[in-house]
């Protein structure tokens, strides 16, 4: 299969081919998102197409250039979910601008239905998920997590633990409602899922976990093996200015709206923050720092819970956890060393607090914009996922070439999300 060169050359902005971007390169999988206007978005993919991921129709080792997904152009949102596949929703009228659509996805799905087809089966192009067209917000990790319009919440896939909500340990390859609740935060960071634990933020600001409580990453007081598990949703603790959730396999970490920084669950690899490298595990929100002017933050690696990126409202960029193929951008290839607090990315303070993301599926890469426009990315690319032609990973910021704009109707686990003007 023969990559897809990017011709994007310096040039007025109408004539760029690739206007936006959005979510990491994490090399197993890349995704570009295109769109003219307020209501053309079409897909664009790059790197590993493990089980058709990418919808290109096969499987191959890598697309290392923006490659389109088919020819339609009315996705509302796309991510990808847990290394092998990748979901989107799409205008029930044919335009990107609808405030709800119809839900698609592809890739693999293992043995717990994530592709939502009632089956276990792969699907190498977009696939959709029923007939329901009222789906509003998505987010994925290791089970797909939807809201619609009426603000309740569905999931489906691996059951682990309970992870799914419904009071039982049933795998389920189709979407299952989460409660009767309909007061579910529809924004795309207020949801995670991974290693059979679901972290959810309701619209009133509280934070919502079940699954597997194992290291105390629900955050409940619990660290007693006993009680690690939860079938259904529990609260966590009373707090009502919950923003953001990500974490790892053992570790959680949130943001408020005060701009503070918590974490809890384990302390493997310095991802507290606290300058402790191992050991000092929380079963409760423990806050990183004093800070409160934290814009955003996400695990890079949520295999084992490597590393952690996040920004302030300074522009400031820092890093901390283990570094994982030059992943934290220090100018430090490899697996090592270890970071136990936030450290500074460099000296630069103009990085944009929002527009950047970092990959949790993988080893990690991350991706993101200065507020002078440019776009730099940095970490791992055996695939190609970091969209440039290549496959040489970068252990600190590199400028991609072009005229790029943030899209945030999208993340990826494995990759990245932009806009394609319509030609």
């Amino acid at each position: 299969m023969k990559d897809i060169e990017n011709t994007k050359k310096e040039a007025p902005l109408k004539e760029s081919p690739f206007l936006g971007l959005t979510g990491m390169g994490g090399g197993v999988a890349s995704l570009m998102f295109a769109g003219a206007a307020a209501v053309e978005n079409t897909i664009w993919v790059t790197g590993r197409n493990l089980y058709g991921n990418l919808g290109q129709n096969y499987d191959s080792a890598g697309i290392s250039s923006p490659t389109q997904v088919g020819t339609t152009s009315d996705w509302i949102m796309f991510q990808g979910g847990h290394f092998d596949w990748s979901m989107g929703i799409r205008g029930v009228s044919g335009s990107a601008d609808d405030t709800n659509g119809t839900l698609w996805a592809m890739g693999g799905q293992s043995s717990w239905g994530e592709l939502g087809q009632n089956n276990r089966a792969s699907y190498s192009s977009p696939t959709q998920i029923g007939t329901e067209s009222t789906w509003k917000t998505l987010s994925t990790g290791e089970c797909p997590m939807v809201t619609k319009t009426d603000g309740t919440l569905w999931i489906w896939g691996h059951n682990g633990r309970g992870a799914l909500g419904d009071n039982s340990n049933v795998p389920r390859s189709s979407p299952i409602q989460v409660g009767a609740d309909t007061d579910w935060d529809g924004d795309i960071e207020s949801k995670f899922s991974f290693s059979s634990t679901t972290l959810a933020i309701k619209s009133t600001g509280q934070l919502w976990a079940w699954g597997d409580n194992g290291y105390g990453k629900f955050g409940n007081n619990y660290m007693n093996w006993s009680e690690y598990k939860f079938s259904s949703p529990i609260q966590i603790g009373t707090s009502t200015n919950w923003k953001a959730v990500t974490g790892g396999s053992n570790t959680s970490i949130g943001l408020k709206t005060d701009g503070t920084l918590w974490y809890w669950g384990s302390n493997g690899n310095g991802v507290s923050g606290n300058n402790f490298v191992t050991g000092s595990s929380r079963s409760s929100p423990t806050q990183i720092g004093t800070e409160t002017t934290w814009a955003r933050v996400q695990m890079l690696s949520t295999a084992y819970a490597y590393g952690i990126a996040a920004t302030k409202t300074d522009g400031t960029f820092w890093v901390w956890g283990r570094n994982v193929v030059g992943s934290l951008g220090l100018n430090e290839s490899g697996y090592a060393p270890y970071y136990s607090s936030p450290t500074q990315l460099g000296t630069d303070s103009n990085w944009h607090t929002t527009h950047w993301n970092g990959a949790y599926g993988s080893e990690g890469a991350v991706q993101a914009f200065k507020t002078d426009g440019t776009l730099w990315m940095w970490g791992e690319n055996t695939y190609g996922s970091l969209g440039i032609n290549d496959r040489t990973a970068r252990s600190s910021p590199t400028q991609v070439p072009g005229s790029w704009i943030w899209w945030d109707k999208g993340q990826m686990a494995t990759g990245f999300i932009g806009k394609k003007e319509k030609e």
